[in-house]
C-alpha cells in the first residue's frame, strides 16, 4: 500500500523557520556555550583553560552540595505530588453533582486570573 503525502503549504514554512531559527538561537546555543563554560577553569575575562570533568567531580565530592541536591530533588517529588493530588481533588469536585460547584470553579478562576497579573 502507497502512502499518499500532503503538500505541505509555503504559509507553514514562513511561520515554522523563523521559530526554529529562534528556538535554536535563544535556546540552543546558550546551552551549549555555558555547557562547554562548565568545562573549563574561565573567571568571565582573560585566559581560560579546559579543566574537563575536573569541577564536577569537586562539586559532587562537597557534601553540602550534595545535600542541597538531594533536597532539590525532594522537595519537586513532594511538590508534583501534591499538585496530582490536588488536581485529581478539584477535577472530582468539578465532576461531582454537589452544592458549591460553581463557587469552587470562581476560585480557581480567580486564582488563575489573579496569577497573571
Amino acid at each position: 500500500m502507497k502512502i499518499k503525502w500532503e503538500k505541505i503549504s509555503g504559509c507553514f514554512y514562513l511561520m515554522a523557520v523563523p521559530l526554529a531559527a529562534l528556538f535554536f538561537t535563544l535556546h540552543i546555543l546558550p546551552f551549549l556555550r555555558g555547557l562547554s563554560y562548565s568545562f573549563a577553569d574561565w573567571k568571565g575575562y582573560g585566559s581560560w583553560n579546559f579543566s574537563g570533568l575536573c569541577g564536577y567531580t569537586q562539586m559532587f565530592r562537597n557534601l553540602r552540595i550534595c545535600d542541597a541536591y538531594l533536597f532539590t530533588f525532594r522537595m519537586a517529588l513532594c511538590c508534583t505530588a501534591l499538585a496530582n493530588v490536588l488536581s485529581l481533588a478539584f477535577a472530582c469536585g468539578f465532576n461531582a453533582k454537589i452544592k458549591g460547584k460553581g463557587f469552587l470553579k470562581l476560585c480557581i478562576s480567580c486564582r488563575i486570573f489573579w496569577e497573571s497579573l
